[in-house]
């Protein structure tokens, strides 16, 4: 089983052994996922300005860190327990809702500008001093 993967106009096929080629990205999503846990730090991601993972039922993702260019990432409908902004720190926009989040530090991500992590199990929200949230 494989997933396809489109950047921009390019289709990538990430096979069950993981591996995956493919050029810069500007933009990722994926289609039909049948992986978990998702790793898009293998490979050539580091222009990845877009990610969305959404409704994959994923517990792990592995994503491009200290990425000067990630600004928006989509993982929504997934099954995330913890979820560690502070490894994106471009980040402006999250989505996060629908997981098994039960704690968010929205201060771990200085860049933040909107966020959304609604029907979730959170018990703590931390937001910090970080004034561009919506």
């Amino acid at each position: 089983m494989f997933s396809a993967l489109r950047q921009g106009s390019v289709v990538y096929i990430l096979e069950n052994d993981g591996k995956l080629s493919c050029k810069t990205a500007q933009v990722t999503s994926v289609s039909s996922p049948q992986f978990n846990p998702a790793n898009f730090a293998q490979g050539n991601f580091s222009g990845t300005i877009n990610i969305s993972v959404n409704g994959a039922g994923l517990s792990e993702i592995a994503l491009p860190e200290n990425s000067e260019v990630l600004a928006e990432m989509s993982l929504e409908g997934n099954n995330f327990t913890e979820f560690d902004l502070s490894k994106y720190p471009a980040l402006r926009i999250v989505a996060l809702s629908s997981n098994k989040l039960t704690s968010i530090d929205f201060s771990k991500a200085p860049n933040l500008e909107v966020a959304s992590a609604s029907y979730n199990q959170l018990t703590e929200v931390k937001f910090g001093n970080n004034n561009l949230l919506q």
